[in-house]
């Protein structure tokens, strides 16, 4: 019996160019690892909803996201690590006290604590994103994976 194996991609720099698109002859190289019975596994800090077209492109079903907090295998959810409400409340409390903005990650959507920040805009455009839906409190209503603090100079 033949071991199967499994290849994990990151894709900033890897699979995606610098343009944010996946090249053709990255998508036939995939498709050849399938054939030959390899597993493709996307390897990022991303959440599933900035990489669902990704996963759709290249035919792979099975991610490691937001840092491991969220893992599917096969298009089905095997793990999931959400952080503690109370937890996210106090970190979004003292951001807050002290100037700083913060994005709030689930497999589904991507909020934020402030509309029309510089900041925050340019950080979804580096990765070909669009500004994400302003909810502060969101954590309050939806598990959280992963949190990103936006440190503003003051």
């Amino acid at each position: 019996m033949k071991n199967k194996q499994t290849i994990f991609f990151d894709l900033d720099g890897t699979l995606l160019t610098s343009k944010l698109t996946i090249a053709t002859s990255s998508i036939a190289a995939i498709n050849r690892l399938i054939e030959q019975g390899a597993e493709p596994v996307i390897a990022t800090g991303r959440t599933l909803c900035e990489i669902g077209h990704i996963l759709e492109k290249t035919g792979i079903q099975s991610c490691v996201a937001m840092n491991g907090q969220y893992v599917i295998y096969n298009g089905k959810l095997i793990y999931e690590n959400p952080f503690n409400k109370q937890q996210v409340k106090s970190l979004h409390m003292e951001a807050s006290r002290n100037g700083h903005e913060m994005a709030f990650y689930n497999a589904d959507h991507i909020h934020v604590t402030a509309a029309h920040s510089e900041l925050i805009s340019k950080n979804y455009q580096r990765v070909g994103g669009t500004y994400p839906t302003v909810d502060s409190s969101i954590y309050l209503k939806e598990p959280t994976h992963l949190m990103l603090l936006f440190w503003l100079k003051l």
